[in-house]
């Protein structure tokens, strides 16, 4: 017990320390003594994973497990708060963090990884045919990679950035995702310390035992619009979670995935919401424009509904209708 405890304790804080480093003679960074480039999803989902699984194995034979899930949970809560606090725009966020960007000279980098790189980004710059569209081939990774990148050159309000900013933006990406699985492993640990009472961790399929499978209602929107609908009942107090406990944001986001599909926008077939966080989020500068672009549906929607409610019931009342 004591063995995968400390395994546990170990695998966690590693997770919860931020360490930087920057090349100067390759003019890239690193994050968690790893190359940007290979920090992405499978790599966090990896970590998570593994952290869940000595979880488990340590709450088998754990006697308080209610308190030691509450005090892990706070841990990690801690630890995402100041990152949901700060300006994901440049790496100065990281001061406030307290992260120190300590040099690196031993690592050696391979080009070849480089999938989209700042020249490539420069020459496509200039050609009117360029579109993510092309890209659609390649696995989910690789798109959002590839659209984050985009979209410092094609969105972004700034003039094109200099090799150093865009390198800059790899690393903040990394740390967006880093806080993407952040929230995954809090929304797990969560729902774990909820439904304590209930769960005998000594069986064998105890783990199964907190999914209860259901069916889910369909959203005919993409996977942005779903988040943004959402965010905005939530936010409004249009919808809340009955238990006052978990009446929080992570327990919104794990109800929607585990209730909701939402619509992919390119085959049409409905599949599971899973990692909503990022597009959950209030000023994602990356989906600003899908954002504005939903809200203006939204409001003409809304619009056009009010229009009808208005010359319906007008029809009515002038027939000798009225409304009770």
């Amino acid at each position: 017990m004591k063995l995968y405890l400390k395994e546990f304790e170990d695998e966690l804080d590693d997770f919860l320390t931020i360490r930087i480093a920057y090349n100067s003679k390759y003019n890239k960074y690193l994050f968690d003594n790893k190359w940007t480039i290979d920090v992405n999803e499978t790599y966090f989902e990896n970590k998570v994973e593994k952290i869940k699984k000595l979880l488990f194995e340590h709450l088998k034979n754990g006697l308080e497990n209610k308190s030691f899930l509450r005090e892990t949970k706070d841990k990690i809560r801690t630890s995402y708060n100041l990152l949901y606090d700060c300006d994901f725009t440049d790496i100065s966020f990281l001061e406030q963090l307290d992260v120190l960007i300590r040099k690196n000279s031993n690592s050696l980098y391979n080009p070849t990884k480089e999938i989209y790189d700042y020249n490539y980004f420069v020459k496509k710059l200039y050609e009117e045919s360029y579109k993510s569209d092309t890209f659609f081939d390649q696995n989910d990774e690789i798109i959002n990679y590839h659209n984050f990148l985009r979209d410092i050159f094609f969105y972004s309000t700034k003039k094109q950035p200099t090799e150093n900013e865009f390198e800059e933006q790899k690393l903040i990406y990394s740390l967006l995702i880093y806080k993407e699985y952040l929230m995954v492993l809090l929304s797990y640990i969560e729902t774990l310390y909820f439904n304590c009472d209930r769960i005998d961790f000594s069986q064998k399929n105890a783990e199964s035992s907190i999914i209860i499978p259901s069916k889910k209602c369909q959203v005919n929107l993409s996977k942005v619009d779903t988040a943004q609908l959402f965010r905005f009942l939530f936010k409004e107090g249009f919808i809340t979670i009955n238990d006052e406990d978990t009446n929080d944001e992570s327990q919104i986001k794990k109800f929607i995935e585990e209730n909701f599909t939402y619509q992919n926008q390119r085959t049409k077939k409905h599949e599971p919401i899973k990692n909503i966080n990022k597009e959950f989020s209030e000023l994602n500068w990356e989906h600003k424009e899908l954002q504005i672009k939903f809200i203006d549906n939204l409001i003409s929607k809304l619009a056009a509904q009010k229009e009808y409610i208005f010359h319906h019931y007008s029809d009515l009342t002038s027939k000798g209708n009225s409304l009770k």
